[in-house]
């Protein structure tokens, strides 16, 4: 089968066989490509296309050989959808003939060359002197002979004039990349990008990003304040006798106080995240105290929907080792799961096996199941079921399970019989070689450290109040401000040997108070720490300019904040 000026090919199928077969002009004399081609009445065809370049290397003898019908082809695109799809791409495209005229320029062309229309067979010669002057010619035109000789072709020209004369202009980068227009043609399309909208596009996206960073800083910096009143009213009420379930209770909430922290965290940490590099705590724990702390988490869900949760460990201990905290927010994010997905007075079960050299984990419920199709697709970070989309949850919390479990050495998969049978999560993970040669340590205990003088400035009346208690429990003398101008006047009444300085406050901010602070006659020998939500690298090389003593992060811990005191 021929493929001559009067063979019966689709022009489309003309262009896609030459394609092929002009690629053996850079492997030697004979070559055969496989190609799929259509006829003008709708057959279609998968034929070997055989191109002989011991005849003209530009014009070899090309023939269809083996040809057999292909039904399962796809429609090759027709001139004008060609057409379309050209002009409506974000850069200028033009493409040339081999007499160097053009046949073919999208909006974003004719807009470079500050032309409304190009005419089919205008030579590119012209185009370019018309629309530039003759300066440019010569570069255009050496890079096009490159890229018919060569296959391809890249060139960043100099300024262009502007579209007015009084106008400067901006360089284009250029790309030239030989194509076949036909059977017996070569062609050379040359795509141009100016290069001033290729770095507004950059600062944009830049801009975007800033934004993104700026966004999730600010969200961070807020969570952290509502944290922080928690966490010192844990540490204080810890210090008070009450009954024991009273004291069950406080240690569930530090437990998920203790999560949030460390999840706020991760919010500014999405790029990470993102390609799998996300930091890790790493310790020896008992699996039975991550189920705990999982439990403990999932109850008030649990309870909302009257579910029934059944338990079964091995009554051995367990030890793994990894980030026990993110652990324990991954099975509360498959239990979780499994209630919201399991109509009220379910049955949830936590089971686990031992396999060494691994320990396998059972999340089951009697809910709504899942399609075998998309047991997959539910750990895509926001892949959720077409029929979740009427539930709370942005599909995040089975991707970030799969993410830590990776993390921890395992894997984590789904299982389901179909269509209100319910679920059953599999989570597999290393069991640690052995246990640790120390017992985790305990939360520290109340000392008796000498008494300071502690000015605490805050905006945040909660923050502020919470920290004044747990530093006069501690023993200390406390006093609080609620902004900078306050904290100034009491500087020199109160004389405080530490000051405990939140940043971001209207009027006079933290900085400024610190800076005055130093020029008090005492200034040198007050202690003068931040106390802030704000806990990016920047941040710290800021407070650390600044001149301040140490810089703590909301939620504070008891030990940090000793460690800041200088106890």
């Amino acid at each position: 089968m021929r493929l001559g000026p009067d063979c019966d090919w689709h022009p489309a199928s003309r262009l896609l066989v030459a394609s092929a077969a002009w690629s053996a002009p850079c492997r030697g004399s004979i070559d055969s490509v496989p190609a799929v081609a259509v006829f003008r009445s709708g057959v279609r065809v998968v034929a070997n296309c055989i191109h002989d370049m011991r005849k003209d290397p530009m014009h070899g003898d090309m023939k269809a050989s083996h040809a057999q019908p292909d039904s399962a082809a796809p429609p090759m695109l027709d001139a004008t959808s060609l057409a379309q799809i050209v002009e409506n791409v974000p850069i200028g495209i033009c493409v040339v003939n081999s007499h160097l005229q053009l046949c073919i320029a999208n909006d974003h062309a004719r807009n470079a060359f500050h032309v409304t229309a190009i005419d089919s067979g205008q030579p590119l010669a012209s185009l370019i002197t018309a629309s530039w002057g003759d300066s440019l010619v010569g570069d255009v035109l050496q890079h096009v002979h490159r890229a018919f000789v060569e296959g391809s072709s890249m060139w960043t020209s100099p300024a262009m004039p502007g579209r007015n004369d009084d106008a400067a202009g901006a360089s284009c980068d250029w790309h030239f990349r030989r194509i076949a227009l036909s059977p017996v043609e070569f062609g050379v399309a040359c795509y141009l990008q100016d290069r001033h909208d290729a770095s507004l596009l950059r600062d944009a996206q830049h801009q975007s990003d800033r934004r993104k960073s700026e966004f999730l800083a600010v969200l961070a910096h807020e969570l952290r304040n509502q944290l922080a009143p928690i966490r010192l009213s844990l540490e204080l009420m810890k210090r008070v006798k009450g009954h024991e379930a009273n004291r069950r209770a406080l240690d569930t909430i530090d437990h998920q106080s203790q999560a949030m922290a460390l999840l706020v965290d991760d919010l500014l940490d999405v790029s990470r995240i993102a390609i799998g590099a996300m930091v890790m705590r790493r310790e020896k724990f008992r699996l039975d105290e991550v189920i705990a702390i999982a439990l403990d988490g999932s109850q008030p869900l649990m309870r909302e929907k009257s579910h029934s949760i059944t338990v079964d460990l091995p009554s051995e201990p367990l030890w793994l080792e990894g980030d026990r905290l993110r652990l324990s927010q991954a099975f509360i994010n498959l239990l979780n799961n499994a209630a919201k997905f399991t109509e009220a007075g379910g049955q949830i079960t936590i089971a686990a096996e031992l396999d060494l050299p691994n320990v396998t984990v059972h999340v089951r419920d009697t809910g709504l199941g899942i399609p075998r199709e998309q047991l997959e697709r539910i750990f895509e970070l926001f892949g959720r079921l077409e029929r979740d989309r009427a539930t709370h949850g942005l599909g995040i919390g089975l991707s970030l399970v799969r993410q830590v479990v990776s993390l921890h050495g395992g894997s984590v998969s789904a299982r389901s019989d179909g269509h209100r049978l319910g679920s059953d999560f599999v989570v597999c993970l290393p069991v640690a070689s052995a246990a640790p040669s120390q017992p985790t340590q305990n939360p520290p205990v109340l000392r008796s450290p000498k008494s300071k003088r502690v000015l605490v400035v805050d905006d945040d009346s909660a923050n502020r109040d919470a920290m004044a208690r747990l530093l006069e429990a501690l023993g200390h003398i406390a006093v609080v401000a609620a902004g900078g101008s306050e904290a100034l006047r009491l500087m020199g009444l109160f004389r405080p040997h530490v000051l405990l300085l939140d940043l971001s406050m209207p009027g006079v901010d933290g900085f400024e108070v610190a800076r005055l602070a130093r020029l008090d006659i005492d200034g040198s020998s007050v202690r003068i720490v931040a106390v802030t939500g704000h806990g990016q690298k920047s941040d710290l090389d800021r407070t650390r300019g600044a001149g301040f003593d140490a810089h703590l992060v909301k939620p504070v811990t008891l030990r940090q904040l000793e460690e800041a005191l200088g106890d």
